[in-house]
């Protein structure tokens, strides 16, 4: 009785939030995200990912780095001042040690810097304001490149790094003498890291779709769509990521309301929401 009970507690539940979200397979398309997560220089919003310092890409080692990011200008992000852009994803620490980061300048163009000569290839495209863009970056065989939505922007030629053990992989902003800085301003969703090069067509691929986890090469998955707490869930393993500062977390661009938040505790609890 019990378990028929929680069986049918846990499909009702199924049901209230996928008449609410839409269906939620592992794959469900990404507008029907419930949350995403908002970063803000003025509230120091910044992840770190536990226990991913001894993940590193050393010597020639390929990786891919992707996400969907979001800029926003001041005028559509409270206390942002008159920032814009930021650190997507990162190792690196900024007058202790450095390996990778990926960011946007304030002029709307991406840059995908690896701690060796030349030290960053810079997008020929610009990511526009307060819209969301898939970008990704690769490195493999001395290769590296820049895609923005699934289109290669600009590759080039980069010699291998030096071998970084103790920085660990942040979302959202690197760290500046050990502190959270460079922080993004907008929004990040579904951030993926890969122990292989991208190419175009690996990147359309998976990009409007949410992945199981255990796709071949893939190193970290964060959806980012918690909608709660301070823990962001690592889809692949155990590095999962804490929230520094004040976090936000957001849906249509809005702060989630109460019923939103409490549906995804649900989902949490339930273990549905994957």
């Amino acid at each position: 009785g019990v378990h028929n009970f929680a069986k049918g507690m846990s499909a009702a539940v199924k049901a209230a939030l996928e008449d609410h979200w839409g269906p939620s397979p592992a794959n469900r398309e990404l507008e029907r995200q419930p949350c995403t997560f908002e970063n803000n220089p003025a509230l120091g919003t910044m992840v770190e990912i536990e226990g991913s310092a001894e993940l590193h890409f050393g010597g020639s080692r390929a990786f891919c780095v992707e996400a969907w990011v979001k800029p926003t200008d001041a005028e559509h992000t409270p206390h942002a001042f008159d920032s814009y852009g930021g650190t997507i994803i990162a190792k690196y620490n900024t007058m202790v040690s450095g390996h990778f980061m990926l960011y946007v300048r304030e002029d709307g163009h991406v840059v995908f810097h690896r701690e060796t000569e030349p030290f960053g290839l810079h997008s020929n495209g610009r990511l526009s304001p307060n819209e969301f863009t898939h970008v990704a970056a690769s490195f493999g065989a001395g290769n590296t490149a820049i895609y923005i939505n699934g289109s290669l922007d600009v590759a080039g030629k980069e010699g291998n790094l030096a071998v970084d053990v103790y920085t660990p992989i942040t979302i959202g902003g690197h760290l500046v003498n050990d502190k959270p800085g460079e922080i993004f301003t907008g929004q990040l969703s579904e951030v993926r890291m890969w122990r292989q090069p991208c190419t175009a067509d690996s990147v359309k691929k998976h990009m409007h779709e949410r992945l199981v986890g255990w796709e071949e090469g893939l190193a970290g998955y964060w959806p980012m769509d918690e909608c709660f707490g301070r823990t962001v869930k690592d889809k692949v393993g155990n590095m999962h990521g804490h929230l520094s500062g004040v976090p936000r977390w957001v849906k249509d661009g809005k702060r989630l309301r109460n019923e939103d938040v409490e549906l995804c505790r649900m989902y949490a609890q339930k273990g549905l929401f994957l």
